[in-house]
């Protein structure tokens, strides 16, 4: 029950997170892989920084990383797709 809690606030983290950085976005700016990297490291930071499991977070950082560099987030055009990936992804 706990670690559903935690995932569940994990999860809208997450969606909070990437919104407010589309927030910071210009209308005219593309969607860039440097935008998704910068995404992924500051949320690879805040678990680290914060999630009550840290061996999940470095799990879960790892898995981010691994995803990225193989292209998986290449696909995703907008914050409201790539926030999806982000937090429908089950690692485990």
């Amino acid at each position: 029950m706990i670690k559903m809690k935690v995932n569940t606030r994990l999860s809208i983290l997450f969606i909070v997170f990437v919104f407010n950085m589309s927030l910071s976005i210009a209308q005219d700016k593309t969607f860039t892989k440097e935008y998704k990297e910068n995404v992924i490291q500051s949320l690879s930071k805040l678990m680290n920084d914060y999630y009550v499991f840290p061996e999940v977070a470095k799990l879960t950082q790892e898995h981010l990383k691994t995803q990225l560099l193989d292209g998986y987030f290449d696909q995703f055009k907008n914050n409201e797709t790539f926030a999806a990936a982000l937090t429908i992804k089950k690692m485990v």
